[in-house]
């Protein structure tokens, strides 16, 4: 009976090992493929911007405050305008999912700690 005992928790173990290795293992591609997803659009949508010339209209900022203030929303606008659309729609998408699943891994480090910690200690013991 012990034998079978053994035998059950040693596959219970086993299943438990592959599935915290696994988890562990999509959870760090995930962030990985939608991080680097995320930065080559924004590489795509800065090129894009600076082949525009975009980027010049940021010498305003270097005036008086006051011009600052009265030509932002201009500035603003002209950003809006200039920015290719679904990119910028990719990107914020992506940026969302990235955050979303660091934190929901951060979350859940707790309780995968504690199951490795289990599964070393059991191996530890065979």
């Amino acid at each position: 009976m012990k034998k079978l005992e053994n035998k059950i928790i040693d596959k219970i173990y086993r299943f438990e090992t592959k599935r915290t290795l696994t988890e562990i293992l999509l959870r760090i591609a995930g962030i990985f493929c939608v991080g680097l997803m995320v930065g080559i659009l924004g590489m795509i949508l800065w090129l894009d911007l600076v082949e525009q010339q975009t980027f010049d209209l940021l010498q305003l900022f270097q005036e008086d405050t006051a011009i600052i203030r009265k030509h932002l929303l201009d500035v603003l606008t002209i950003f809006y305008q200039e920015i290719p659309k679904t990119e910028f729609v990719l990107i914020l998408t992506g940026l969302l999912i990235f955050i979303s699943l660091t934190v929901v891994s951060v979350k859940k480090i707790k309780s995968i700690r504690n199951r490795l910690s289990a599964i070393i200690n059991f191996h530890k013991h065979l």
